[in-house]
């Protein structure tokens, strides 16, 4: 019977359903006692961690889904393991889309080739700058024309090896930032700094 209650609270993923019955000789129902106390303790230690485990990923994905950078958690065959809803919007991949792999499922064609690279390579760390052409968001003209003419936008795309513990395999962080904006300031202070060395 306590063999059989064992397997069952470890089929049960160790939640103890109710107490094994203390019947049998003095020793038995001794053992029987700690036994009971051991499987409780045990199903309340696993619950306790198996709720800091849900709290953490749910700071995580909270910690994940605001930034404003593109995050992307891909295996070492180029599987999507995990990624942030902006990394999806940047590369162009439909949210409800399955089985995403990189580069192949980026519908963003100026990404492609650096994705190829990452994956491709055997570096621990890449860095490398893409510059995508959008639609401009359409505004009125004054002549009443909608505007749609491209605008540049500059992105910076960083990657980093890691070792996926349960998989025995190693795979790779990529983040995506948009440096359009610092960009624009570097190039405004270059022009800056020439017109002043100019003038004086």
């Amino acid at each position: 019977k306590l063999s059989a209650n064992v397997k069952a609270f470890i089929a049960a993923d160790y939640k103890l359903e109710k107490p094994i019955p203390g019947e049998g000789w003095p020793e038995a129902a001794g053992l029987i006692s700690a036994l009971n106390r051991l499987m409780l303790e045990l199903s309340a230690y696993r619950a306790f961690h198996l709720n800091q485990v849900v709290d953490e990923r749910a700071k995580a994905q909270a910690l994940v889904e605001t930034i404003t950078d593109g995050v992307l958690l891909v295996g070492d065959r180029g599987r999507l393991i995990y990624s942030n809803r902006r990394a999806l919007d940047i590369l162009g991949i439909p949210g409800q889309e399955q089985n995403i792999t990189l580069p192949g499922s980026v519908k963003q064609k100026e990404f492609f080739p650096v994705l190829s690279g990452i994956m491709a390579s055997q570096e621990n760390y890449l860095k490398a700058e893409v510059e995508v052409r959008v639609p401009e968001d359409p505004t009125v003209s004054r002549r009443g024309e909608q505007n749609a003419y491209p605008v540049a936008k500059s992105f910076r795309v960083i990657s980093r090896r890691f070792f996926l513990a349960t998989l025995k395999k190693p795979g790779r962080v990529i983040v995506i930032r948009d440096v359009t904006m610092e960009m624009e300031i570097e190039s405004a202070r270059e022009a800056v700094f020439h017109m002043i060395t100019h003038d004086m």
